[in-house]
């Protein structure tokens, strides 16, 4: 090949790959380019076109795949059951146990036979081992959504279940409490039906024998689900459970400790009748001593506790002060969990909205310090409950209480609040301020504005003036009302 031959051919090439000079010039336009262009989207369109083929055929495999899983899963146990003698027990169990494990096992449950062989293998006497791998195979079928779960304890039944707690069968009998933990955490409608059954009692008495630790962690997560509906669940239930759970408390395990008071806080949140069975000395000193527990976890717990009892009559509440819980308060307020800090402050407004007496209390101990430093807190939802304070100090409290929080420098910690996007807290620290302004000028005193003037409060307050909230400007242009009428602002 002449050079001159090789030279053209390295020409067509670079004309077909970049265009000709005639083609820069657009004369016979991008013929190279637009030839590439469109080969590469025909390739392109090919691709996606066997890709979205292949994604059909592969869901439609999948199908049948799953179809054809359920029949052969469905035939290899009724074939496992029909072999068992005593030799493979063990093994055909076990083989059982693997199918039903799978994502689809829940479809097994709308077959009868195999529902009513599983529940008389259950009530044959077979020794510890054997049972057990039943009732791992019943926790498998009970597990999905809570509808098939429904749908499945009315094939199996609860008693076949419940009959399976034999303090001498211990490992089918932690699996059944597994089973039951499970179910009074699935829905609504099935710890109603563990109610009915009285499921509880049966667990009552089992308690009766002694239990390893994991028996207890198992115990206590059934109550704390089982009691979480505290709304349907009749009081004399949580009666007959509270002493176990009280014990439960004195146990050194933090997962059946935590569960004990989750089942207890859950009951009585907020509910003074159900508060007023756990208000006893004994169980407060529990509780107290649980507030300086080594993990935070347990803390938290024990606060929640405490501000459930604070949520009271005035009998409770007094029970509390006198019981020294304000010593308690100092600790709590100062916790690195803003939870603690929270429920700590919640507590106490509860325990002052009460009354004169308890607010004399507050602001004779040293807790009241404590309170106005956290009114600069860097937790928002601790300086909401702070706020919440400062509110039932501004309805319940009388000038000589006043006094007391404006020589403790209050107007130099509360501006930080006011600074907060937070609308319940601005307005109950601003409703402190107009109940400290009025109860001064109600005694011809004039310390509170100067203090306000002298901590920059009033600027603070200035600058909230834009505020479109009406609640907020109504309370603002109060405060600013009593300087315009005794000062003039700079």
């Amino acid at each position: 090949m002449s050079f001159l031959t090789y030279g053209r051919i390295e020409q067509r090439k670079d004309n077909f790959m970049k265009g000709s000079t005639r083609d820069m010039m657009g004369k016979n336009g991008s013929f190279a380019v637009s030839l590439r262009k469109s080969k590469r989207q025909q390739a392109v369109k090919k691709y996606r076109e066997e890709i979205e083929k292949n994604k059909i055929e592969d869901e439609d495999d999948d199908d049948e795949r799953n179809n054809d899983v359920e029949i052969i899963s469905l035939e290899t146990i009724e074939s496992l059951l029909n072999s068992m003698n005593q030799d493979n027990y063990l093994v055909n169990l076990g083989n059982i146990k693997y199918i039903c494990r799978g994502e689809r096992s829940y479809q097994l449950i709308p077959y009868p036979d195999l529902i009513s062989r599983l529940i008389l293998l259950l009530n044959n006497q077979y020794e510890d081992r054997i049972s057990e791998i039943i009732m791992d195979i019943i926790i498998s079928l009970t597990g999905g959504s809570p509808s098939t779960t429904f749908k499945a304890m009315n094939c199996l039944g609860y008693d076949c279940i419940l009959y399976s707690l034999d303090p001498l069968r211990p490992l089918t009998s932690y699996k059944t409490l597994k089973a039951l933990s499970n179910l009074a955490a699935d829905s609504q409608r099935i710890r109603l039906k563990l109610i009915d059954i009285k499921a509880h009692e049966h667990i009552l008495h089992f308690c009766q024998s002694s239990l390893s630790t994991p028996f207890l962690q198992v115990i206590s997560k059934f109550f704390k689900d089982l009691l979480s509906e505290n709304n349907i669940i009749p009081n004399e239930i949580f009666e007959v459970c509270l002493p176990l759970l009280k014990a439960f408390i004195h146990e050194s395990d933090t997962t059946i400790i935590g569960n004990s008071l989750d089942a207890i806080n859950s009951f009585c949140n907020e509910n003074q009748t159900r508060i007023k069975l756990i208000s006893t000395q004994d169980f407060l000193n529990i509780i107290r001593n649980l507030c300086t527990h080594t993990s935070m976890t347990i803390i938290e717990k024990a606060i929640v506790t405490i501000g459930n009892i604070s949520y009271s009559n005035d009998y409770q509440t007094r029970f509390l002060v006198e019981n020294n819980i304000f010593d308690l308060f100092c600790i709590t307020i100062e916790a690195s969990s803003g939870k603690v800090r929270k429920e700590t402050a919640y507590a106490i407004s509860n325990i002052i909205s009460d009354g004169d007496f308890y607010i004399e209390k507050l602001i004779d101990h040293v807790l009241i310090d404590k309170i106005i430093s956290k009114l600069e807190d860097n937790d928002s939802e601790v300086q909401r409950e702070i706020s919440y304070i400062m509110f039932n100090l501004s309805s319940k409290g009388q000038f000589r209480h006043f006094k007391a929080l404006v020589d403790k420098m209050v107007f130099s910690y509360i501006r930080y609040p006011l600074l907060r996007n937070d609308s319940k807290t601005i307005f109950n620290n601003l409703s402190f301020i107009c109940a400290v302004l009025e109860s001064y000028k109600s005694n011809d005193c004039y310390e509170a504005i100067e203090s306000m003037e002298d901590t920059q409060c009033i600027i603070t307050i200035e600058n909230l003036r834009k505020s479109f909230i009406s609640s907020h400007y109504e309370k603002i242009s109060k405060i600013l009302s009593f300087f315009e009428n005794d000062f003039s602002i700079d």
